[in-house]
């Protein structure tokens, strides 16, 4: 994820959970160097993290698997370069905590 975010231009990296941090002595490996180009946070409990930056004015997006209700990344919502979007993605095994979607 610090690559991605890396070359995306994102801002900040929002970690939460069982994610592992900088200090993980594989990160580094994994992140090539990225790790130290993004700012990153660590917040145990991503449903409070979440509902603090909804609070905050951010829009959450949540990157899952299709459903009824999912919007295909080709057709994202029309966002203004001034809206605060913030990027959720779950885990690669058990996707998004299903607590966490019903705040998208």
């Amino acid at each position: 994820m610090f690559r991605t975010a890396d070359g995306a231009g994102l801002d900040h990296l929002y970690l939460c959970g069982i994610t592992a941090t900088p200090e993980h002595p594989r990160l580094a490996k994994a992140a090539l160097g990225a790790q130290g180009s993004v700012s990153w946070s660590y917040h145990p409990n991503a449903v409070d993290l979440a509902a603090s930056l909804i609070e905050d004015g951010f829009q959450l997006w949540g990157l899952e698997r299709p459903s009824d209700a999912a919007v295909p990344l080709s057709l994202p919502p029309a966002v203004s370069h001034t809206e605060n979007v913030i990027l959720v993605v779950g885990n690669e095994r058990i996707g998004i905590d299903p607590a966490l979607m019903n705040l998208l």
